[in-house]
């Protein structure tokens, strides 16, 4: 498959929500992709998405294939029934992975904290409540992921 390809094809899982790089980095300068913080706005997450089994997975994936890639998760804005159904998810993580993953609410003090530890407010978008303007572009995305293939 060609860069070109592949790029585009990362590009339509970001417009479908699959996945995103954003143009920002954390206070330290990483990508969010690199040691991965995961930043994952859940706005219009439905309780019915909620699977025990993806969330198995996904805990396998990570500490299998990326046992040390995970810097940070921050679940941000996510249904409160995330917090009683990540205590059954629990059993599954290692101590290390479990204490990287954070759950963040927009009206709260201490999520507010996390984000300036480890954000530059100035650039992480509103959604995430910093003060950056930029919303999705899926053309701009687009541009970026080529930019980074070469």
């Amino acid at each position: 498959m060609e860069t070109v390809d592949c790029m585009e094809e990362v590009a339509d899982e970001a417009e479908r929500g699959m996945m995103y790089r954003p143009n920002y980095y954390d206070k330290y300068g990483r990508s969010v992709l690199e040691q991965v913080v995961w930043l994952v706005d859940f706005q219009g997450f439905k309780v019915s998405g909620i699977s025990f089994k993806v969330a198995r997975e996904t805990a396998y994936i990570l500490q299998e294939y990326y046992p040390k890639r995970l810097g940070l998760a921050i679940l941000y804005n996510g249904p409160m029934i995330f917090q009683p159904f990540f205590s059954m998810v629990k059993p599954l993580l290692e101590t290390e992975t479990y204490n990287k993953i954070k759950f963040g609410y927009s009206n709260n003090h201490n999520t507010q904290k996390i984000m300036e530890d480890f954000f530059d407010m100035d650039n992480l978008e509103s959604a995430f409540s910093g003060n950056g303007d930029t919303g999705f572009d899926i053309n701009k995305y687009a541009e970026r992921m080529k930019e980074d293939a070469n």
